[in-house]
C-alpha cells in the first residue's frame, strides 16, 4: 500500500495499522533491523494470553562511535539479569507500565514491539495527533486496555543516524511536543480511572537517585503538568537524611536557581 503523496510518519504509521489484518501488528521501518528470532518469540510469548496488549523487547541502538547499544527496562519494573541470561519473558501489569511511560526516557521502540490489532482499535487506533509523540502516546494507551510481555533479549537494532525524526526538531517543538505527550497520556489514565498518582509513587521508589533527578530535570524543563515533578521531588525529600538547606542546595545545582523559585521548591 502507498501514499500518493507524503503523509509524514504520523499518518504514516495510522495508515499502516489500518491496514493490518494480522492479530498483531510489527512496524519496521526501512533502516532498521528487526532480529530474525523476534516473531518467533513473539508468537511464543503471547500464545494463549488473551490478556496481553503488547509484546516488547530492547533494541540495539547505534549510536555514531560507539556502536550498538542496548537499553534494558529498568531494574525496578522487576528487570533482573537472570531474566536476559535465561531467556526469561516478564509478564508486567499493563496500566503500571503506561504509568511508566510518564518518564520520557523510557519507552519502547518501533521495530522490536507488537500490538495487538484488536485493542489497538479499541484505543482509538495509532495516535495522529500533532501535539504528542505519537508512539509513546499509542504505546500508554493501549497498556492501559491489557498487559506486557516484555522479553529482555534484544529484538531489533535500530539505527541513529542526522535523518531520524527527532534530530530535525528544534528546542521549543521538543518541549512542547514533551509536555503535550504528558498531558495527554495523564487525561487518558484520568478517564480510565486509573489510579495513576498510587502506580507514579510505585515507579518513582524504584528510581536510584540518579534517575529520578533526571526524570524531574526533564518534567520542567519540558513544562510538564506541575504534579509530575513535585511528586517527583518528594519522593527525593523522603530520601535525603540531612538538613533542608542541604537538599534545596543540592536542587539548585541539579535544576539551576531560575526553575527552583519558579516552581517554588524550596
Amino acid at each position: 500500500f502507498r501514499h500518493a503523496t507524503n503523509v509524514g510518519p504520523a499518518e504514516n504509521f495510522a495508515s499502516v495499522a489500518r491496514e493490518g489484518r494480522g492479530q498483531f501488528i510489527v512496524i519496521n521501518q526501512d533502516d532498521d533491523i528487526l532480529h530474525r528470532d523476534f516473531l518467533l518469540r513473539c508468537h511464543q510469548a503471547v500464545s494463549g494470553r488473551d490478556n496481553l496488549a503488547m509484546y516488547a523487547a530492547p533494541v540495539w541502538r547505534e549510536q555514531r562511535g560507539r556502536g550498538y547499544q542496548a537499553r534494558l527496562l529498568r531494574t525496578n519494573e522487576g528487570y533482573d539479569h537472570q531474566f536476559l541470561l535465561n531467556d526469561k519473558i516478564l509478564y508486567m501489569d499493563g496500566p503500571r507500565m503506561a504509568v511508566s511511560l510518564l518518564n520520557l526516557t523510557y519507552y519502547f521502540l518501533h521495530p522490536s514491539l507488537a500490538i495487538r490489532r484488536d485493542v489497538l482499535v479499541a484505543a482509538g487506533g495509532y495516535s495522529r495527533q500533532g501535539d504528542s509523540l505519537h508512539d509513546i502516546l499509542t504505546e500508554a494507551r493501549v497498556l492501559m486496555r491489557g498487559d506486557l510481555a516484555y522479553d529482555p533479549r534484544p529484538g531489533a537494532m535500530y539505527r541513529d543516524h542526522d535523518g531520524n525524526e527527532w534530530k530535525a526538531y528544534g528546542r521549543d517543538l521538543r518541549k512542547r511536543l514533551m509536555a503535550g505527550t504528558l498531558s495527554r497520556i495523564l487525561d487518558e489514565l484520568e478517564k480510565a480511572r486509573i489510579d495513576w498518582p498510587s502506580l507514579l509513587q510505585q515507579e518513582l521508589k524504584g528510581y536510584s537517585r540518579v534517575d529520578l533527578e533526571r526524570a524531574i530535570k526533564e518534567w520542567i524543563w519540558c513544562g510538564a503538568p506541575a504534579q509530575l515533578a513535585q511528586k517527583g521531588i518528594a519522593e527525593l525529600r523522603s530520601r535525603q537524611p540531612s538538613s533542608t538547606w542541604k537538599f534545596n542546595l543540592r536542587l539548585i545545582r541539579k535544576l539551576g536557581l531560575r526553575h527552583f523559585i519558579k516552581h517554588g521548591l524550596g
